[in-house]
């Protein structure tokens, strides 16, 4: 199933130009919203965590899924233990994608969440993350794929790179993605710190 998607950074804009931007989507026939906590000032959680449930539950009417990129560093500072992913229920996520994962236990138990959520590993680097995760038996219907975005320009894979690093997904049958920026973005790419 081919899914096409957009990106939003709620700290990039004001909410009601992202429920603008993910109504204008969905007419278009976009199905799926990827965000980010990596960026976030985890030290306003109250105001960001508002921002990503209105944004989140627009997406929701409109029909679309919705991923939320993690690292273990946002479950510390946000005080979210992988054992319970409420917090990723509460602000609407469907999918929780590891940008950078734990050790392959933590992911493994997180396919078993008691929400229903998706687990998503970055797919992007040439290592055995996948195996790890897999020696520890996880739900393979809720693990999925996702190859690396950088909102930058030349920071896309190289086609055999891609190929490659996409097979350990494929040979284990999980479903997987990948992000192909638009040519006529409006914002970004932002500065590297």
């Amino acid at each position: 199933m081919k899914n096409i998607g957009i990106s939003v950074y709620p700290e990039k804009a004001n909410v009601n130009e992202w429920i603008e931007y993910i109504e204008l989507a969905a007419s278009l026939g976009f199905s799926c919203v990827f965000s980010c906590l990596l960026s976030v000032d985890t030290a306003n959680k109250d105001s960001f965590v508002k921002d990503f449930k209105i944004i989140n539950a627009k997406a929701h009417s409109k029909g679309m899924r919705v991923t939320v990129d993690v690292a273990p560093k946002c479950f510390k500072d946000l005080g979210i233990s992988y054992e319970d992913l409420v917090f990723f229920k509460d602000i609407g996520a469907d999918t929780v994608r590891l940008d950078v994962g734990f050790t392959g236990a933590e992911e493994a138990l997180m396919t078993y969440n008691k929400y229903g959520l998706n687990i998503e590993i970055n797919m992007s680097s040439d290592v055995h993350v996948i195996n790890n995760i897999m020696d520890y038996i996880p739900n393979p219907y809720k693990l999925r794929g996702c190859h690396n975005f950088y909102p930058h320009r030349y920071t896309g894979l190289f086609e055999e790179h891609f190929l490659k690093t996409s097979e350990r997904f494929k040979h284990f049958g999980l479903n997987t993605a990948a992000f192909i920026t638009s040519l006529s973005a409006s914002f970004g790419p932002w500065p590297v710190v």
